[in-house]
């Protein structure tokens, strides 16, 4: 049977990035993405979770020991003027050093500023309350200029690192993105959403617009409840004239292009 591996990245959305206008969350979750796209290709069973707010880090625990992962993977982002990957474990026995080995030295390898950080044990409150097998991977420091720009352009490659690692620690072989080097597109269709609007995509705007730092009409972070009402409506105004689209509070093609490429 697949391994289960649930994927949990920051939901720390005010720690600002020293490069490109972005935070921890945005970024992490970007790389849990890109890193769901590669283990499943992989043949594992992934869970993740986007979600944030005071009760996200407790409802990924339960969502986790509910599911029965083998391996939970915290993905962060550092801070404090130091530079390197480092892994936070429970315990090191050779039980959870295999796996945070494999991790951290596929990160490693791709950072063009090398680590020396390494492995070690954390009493974070998610690593002690997962049933799984806990990594709680800081893939560099995001208060770094240079650093920052390089997690911001490498999300995927840092994904695929990760993926790497897990493919290690349970011997199975990593299989690489588009072997024969051709690009793959589709085309979906987004809905037009408006004041009244509900449901899981009014989630997906609010959940950006909150993540970027675009705020309700009272100054407060935006509530992610799927109901388009006129806090929302005041969050997209203020986006699209922050970004030149036609500021009618309506989230048409233009204004989904500019926030599903961060633009």
């Amino acid at each position: 049977m697949a391994k289960k591996i649930y994927l949990s990245p920051s939901d720390q959305i005010h720690n600002a990035y020293a490069y490109g206008n972005t935070n921890e969350a945005e970024q992490c979750r970007r790389i849990a993405a890109a890193c769901k796209t590669a283990i499943e290709r992989c043949g594992f069973l992934v869970k993740t979770n986007f979600n944030d707010g005071k009760n996200a880090m407790y409802e990924r625990e339960a969502e986790s020991n509910a599911w029965g992962a083998d391996m939970h993977i915290c993905v962060h982002s550092n801070a404090g003027g130091g530079k390197g990957a480092e892994v936070y474990i429970s315990t090191k026995d050779d039980r959870h050093m295999k796996p945070a080995q494999a991790i951290y030295n596929e990160v490693k390898a791709i950072s063009p500023y090398g680590s020396t950080r390494g492995i070690k044990v954390g009493k974070w409150h998610e690593i002690v309350n997962t049933n799984a097998l806990c990594v709680y991977l800081e893939t560099d420091f995001h208060d770094n200029k240079t650093i920052a720009k390089w997690i911001v352009e490498n999300t995927e490659a840092i994904g695929e690192a990760i993926c790497k690692g897990v493919c290690k620690t349970y011997g199975v072989k990593y299989i690489v993105a588009d072997q024969n080097n051709t690009k793959k597109t589709c085309t979906i269709t987004l809905p037009v959403l408006r004041k009244g609007s509900t449901g899981e995509a009014v989630k997906t705007v609010q959940r950006v617009l909150r993540m970027r730092g675009w705020k309700d009409g009272n100054g407060k972070a935006l509530e992610i409840d799927g109901s388009f009402g006129a806090k929302t409506e005041y969050a997209v105004k203020s986006f699209q004239k922050g970004k030149g689209v036609t500021v009618d509070g309506v989230v048409g093609a233009k204004t989904w292009n500019k926030l599903l490429k961060g633009q």
